[in-house]
């Protein structure tokens, strides 16, 4: 019910798409956009997989999203983007190819930022807090219910912050939610990053 604002130094071009196929047991891949993110920075590289014309599954066994960390990151010397090595190899294969005539390239987004919202404790499984991260709730009062003699809004303003960690498991307490019974100062979320949530990222309801 109050205002809570934190504003990080921005991410230029937070995030791209490969410029070509990155394999399973690389270090390296390329993206097609010149970036200004950092060596030690976290990214994620997106699953790939589609459906073909003929109903046919193109997927890796081990499909899912990767995080990784930068280890160097350099602009392609050959064509416009950028090449980046990882301190770990890929797991699986990420693509870009050319799907039924349509490009069909895996994403790449940096999660670091300098700004970091976490829950420590909750990634301990011996903690009793295992699962349980922090939940930010924007709420709002309402002049004659409940007592309540003036009304507020609660509001956020969050630019360039990493949220790692957060919600709750099995529950509705999500990273950030937003619960408004009548109008309300507007709330900005540009340019951040959610990784290792314990559930939904945002919810807005009223």
């Amino acid at each position: 019910m109050g205002e809570f604002r934190a504003v990080g130094k921005p991410k230029l071009k937070s995030w791209s798409r490969l410029n070509a196929t990155a394999a399973a047991g690389q270090r390296t891949l390329t993206i097609r956009d010149t970036v200004a993110w950092d060596v030690g920075d976290q990214i994620v590289v997106s699953p790939t997989g589609y459906f073909g014309s003929e109903g046919e599954l193109w997927s890796d066994a081990r499909g899912g999203v990767e995080v990784h960390t930068i280890t160097q990151i350099v602009q392609a010397t050959k064509s416009k983007g950028t090449v980046i090595t990882l301190a770990s190899p890929l797991n699986q294969t990420h693509l870009c190819i050319a799907v039924e005539g349509e490009s069909f390239c895996g994403a790449v987004g940096v999660l670091t930022r300098n700004i970091r919202i976490t829950s420590v404790q909750s990634e301990d499984p011996t903690s009793a807090s295992f699962g349980f991260g922090g939940h930010i709730a924007v709420i709002d009062l309402v002049k004659g219910v409940d007592g309540v003699s003036s009304s507020f809004s609660g509001f956020v303003t969050f630019k360039s912050v990493e949220f790692r960690n957060q919600g709750k498991l099995n529950s509705d307490h999500y990273a950030i939610s937003f619960d408004y019974s009548a109008a309300h100062t507007p709330s900005i979320i540009m340019n951040c990053s959610f990784i290792h949530g314990y559930s939904m990222a945002v919810r807005a309801g009223n």
